[in-house]
């Protein structure tokens, strides 16, 4: 469970580095193909590098350590309590809460979209499919 939140923070960390620098220096650009090539690195960045285990060791003499450190024995007593609940499980609580909002957001918005192609006269022009819709849609997107 630990291993699962420690990658999910890992993989938020890198996802909005990489949305921060897209958001900073590549939103006014018009070179779409390398905007969506940049934006899928990132993902697949944010997929494959919280895998990545860097391991530095550093060696040590015994010399240099104290002679009188010996270990200590310490008694721990465990309580059980059926209330408390771990801040791990509290954090994936919410982190799953927040994914199903989302995917009932995306879930609403695919509806919408589906039932203005319904409702609109459909023509073909150039291989693509044209919908004319009798009311006002404003612009959207499924990002915002």
């Amino acid at each position: 469970m630990e291993d699962l939140l420690q990658y999910i923070f890992k993989s938020a960390a890198i996802l909005s580095m990489f949305y921060a620098c897209f958001k900073v220096f590549l939103t006014k650009e018009t070179y779409f193909t390398a905007k969506r090539i940049y934006l899928f690195l990132g993902l697949l960045a944010s997929v494959l590098l919280p895998l990545v285990v860097i391991t530095h060791f550093i060696e040590m003499d015994l010399s240099s350590l104290s002679r009188d450190t010996n270990p200590t024995h310490v008694e721990v007593s465990s309580i059980d309590s059926p209330l408390v609940m771990s801040w791990e499980r509290t954090i994936m609580q919410i982190y799953f809460t927040g994914v199903f909002l989302m995917l009932l957001r995306l879930i609403y918005q695919m509806v919408c979209v589906v039932r203005l192609i319904i409702r609109g006269k459909r023509h073909k022009q150039e291989g693509y499919i044209h919908v004319r819709v009798a009311q006002s849609v404003l612009p959207f997107s499924f990002s915002s």
